[in-house]
């Protein structure tokens, strides 16, 4: 993975308070089943918590994109953390 240990540690951290607090105690395959529903997906549900965690003021996109990172790099490290495809 491209990004930075420390990076993806804060990141994480984040996504974990994003869905500590967003997802309202359910699991993530429960709301990745409900974004399906929709015709949304996984990648979605990802990136909806990622804005929630920099709404927050845990993460800034700028410290993201300003490391060199691409949308890509950013997905695969949320891919690990929620543990979804």
């Amino acid at each position: 993975m491209k990004m930075q240990k420390e990076l993806y540690a804060k990141l994480a951290d984040a996504i974990d308070r994003a869905m500590n607090d967003r997802l309202s105690g359910y699991t993530m395959e429960y709301w990745v089943d409900e974004y399906e529903k929709t015709g949304a997906t996984s990648q979605r549900l990802r990136w909806d918590l990622l804005h929630c965690a920099v709404n927050s003021g845990s993460i800034s996109y700028q410290e993201l994109y300003s490391s060199g990172l691409k949308d890509s790099h950013i997905d695969t490290a949320l891919r690990q953390i929620t543990g979804t495809k």
